[in-house]
């Protein structure tokens, strides 16, 4: 519930920062289009929409889920493999750094809706981390990875794990690059949020305002001020979130969950609100991140929270199991609100665009959150009555492979160490990307001029290369990206009638297509039981 109350405080973040969200953009452009019927040439356009959405989402649905029987073929296309089977053998190793292929109907999809700017910033973020820096280290002994299959395929490596015995002398290159994308994407964020405080200050004072139930008396230099204050939100007063709602709701759910932080888990209070108050930081780079790439990272960037708890408990000289506890569950607190904050901004991002009353989406939000912490137990027990291995360690899980819960526990067990867990080699690039991504914002500002600021890196998105080892994701934005500005440039007509309904239906259809290959999962008629390994690295099943 306190991820309700939070995505509150965030909003006019994303409003001042116009910020794109592609999928809830879709999502609103397609509601848009198939109810604007007021005349026969807007019904007759909605009925071509609705074709294009409805062929576009039977498309990538089927391809997603035919995609699974035949991942070598249809899905990936690991080029770099398939040469080092042709004779080169050093291609293996490009391989192995995650360079292939995908086509993957919903991140083309994101990258037509993102645009060249940040579909690239991505790239370069990956192709700097995984194409540049990750080999390099490997070289120097910095970073290690883990052989595969060495006797049958020499140099096939693993480097995207986030497990080590050492992270800090022998850190994998995936926890190695973990710090220095976090750092960009803080640095960047808040630096944005610095750089517009004061076009946020008006809403800022207008809930203070409604909170203290009198107005602020702030001095306005000119009425081109006082112009900008009315303009700050586009939603109405009496459409608004009441200030007292949304308050003593974040109070209330904050109380909450230090009291059952403290009676179930035995966690500090004051750790507790730290973890709160790192929900805070991550939503606004989450905000950030997804609203420019479609990717929310605050899962991932979220484990520096258990970084800055794990200082906390050694501090309080914890012994090993409570520290460890304390720091998952605070790192849970922090990750979980701030993930949920984002999408739910992603949600009144569509109801923007509709012109929807945020007070109305804030209430069916409280009810949904409402009804999902019950259900949310339920499924929780459901599976692991079903699955025991997923709370008892001793029984091997093959039904899940969970890396998340991997990647949490060895952050986990290295925050958790006596030294800090941070290999000095990634702090320093890290404070270097960081200086440089702060630098930017104001010589984008001051410096380039309007008309050239595309060309200016998003280190939002440029960080994200970092925290996520897929490089086939902004690989995908960037064919996307410049599919949309060709159709753009040469039929901008065409691409705002059509290009929203063909990006919406590939992104329902594709993510609906997942539920459908997990559904054959369940059932044990699944790509890995009945499908092909042809194309896949080492024949085996990559689906």
């Amino acid at each position: 519930m306190n991820r309700l109350f939070l995505l509150t405080t965030i909003t006019a973040f994303y409003v001042q920062q116009r910020l794109v969200f592609p999928t809830p953009t879709a999502t609103a452009y397609t509601i848009q289009s198939l109810h604007a019927t007021a005349t026969p040439s807007e019904r007759r356009t909605a009925e071509k929409k609705i074709k294009v959405i409805g062929t576009s989402f039977v498309f990538s649905l089927g391809f997603k889920t035919v995609a699974s029987y035949f991942p070598g073929v249809l899905w990936d296309w690991h080029i770099f493999w398939w040469l080092s089977r042709m004779g080169l053998k050093s291609a293996i190793a490009i391989d192995s750094w995650g360079w292939w292929l995908e086509f993957t109907p919903a991140f083309i999809s994101a990258g037509a809706l993102s645009g060249l700017n940040a579909s690239w910033s991505f790239l370069a973020g990956a192709i700097l981390a995984w194409g540049m820096i990750g080999p390099l280290t490997v070289n120097q002994g910095v970073t290690f990875g883990e052989e595969i299959d060495a006797g049958k395929f020499p140099g096939w490596m693993n480097y995207m794990s986030m497990t080590s015995s050492d992270p800090i002398h022998r850190p994998s290159p995936r926890y190695w690059m973990l710090w220095p994308g976090v750092t960009v994407m803080l640095v960047y964020s808040f630096t944005e949020v610095a750089w517009s405080a004061p076009m946020l200050f008006p809403s800022i004072k207008t809930r203070i305002s409604a909170l203290l139930g009198r107005p602020l008396y702030v001095h306005a230099t000119s009425p081109h001020d006082r112009e900008d204050e009315a303009e700050e939100d586009p939603a109405s007063p009496e459409d608004q979130i009441p200030t007292w709602q949304w308050t003593f709701g974040l109070l209330l759910s904050s109380l909450g969950t230090l009291v059952v932080g403290k009676y179930a888990f035995d966690m500090d209070y004051l750790v507790g609100v730290v973890a709160l108050l790192l929900a805070f930081v991550f939503s606004f780079v989450g905000v950030q991140a997804s609203g420019t790439t479609d990717v929310n990272p605050v899962g991932t960037i979220a484990k520096a929270s258990q970084l800055v708890i794990g200082g906390i408990t050694k501090r309080q000289g914890l012994e090993l199991y409570k520290a460890q506890t304390t720091n998952l569950i605070a790192g849970s607190i922090a990750g979980q609100a701030a993930s949920h904050a984002v999408d739910m901004v992603g949600d009144l991002k569509t109801g923007h665009i509709l012109g929807a009353s945020p007070r109305s989406q804030f209430y069916a939000q409280l009810a949904g959150s409402f009804l999902g912490i019950w259900l949310s137990v339920v499924l929780f027990v459901l599976f692991a009555s079903a699955y025991p291995c997923i709370t008892d360690l001793g029984i091997p899980c093959t039904a899940f492979g969970m890396p998340a819960v991997q990647a949490w526990r060895s952050v986990t067990e290295a925050v958790t160490r006596p030294e800090l867990p941070i290999p000095p080699s990634s702090a320093k690039t890290a404070v270097v990307l960081g200086i440089i991504s702060g630098i930017t914002v104001p010589v984008r500002q001051l410096l380039v001029p309007q008309r050239h600021r595309g060309w200016v890196p998003n280190w939002s998105a440029f960080g994200l290369g970092f925290v996520v080892p897929q490089t086939y994701y902004p690989i995908a934005m960037v064919i996307g990206a410049h599919i949309a500005h060709y159709w753009e440039g040469r039929y901008p007509a065409g691409w705002e009638i059509w290009g929203y309904s063909l990006s919406a239906g590939l992104i329902a259809g594709e993510g609906i297509g997942g539920v459908v290959t997990a559904l054959m999962v369940i059932l044990g008629l699944d790509g890995g039981v009945y499908g092909s390994a042809i194309g896949c690295p080492g024949l085996q099943y990559c689906g």
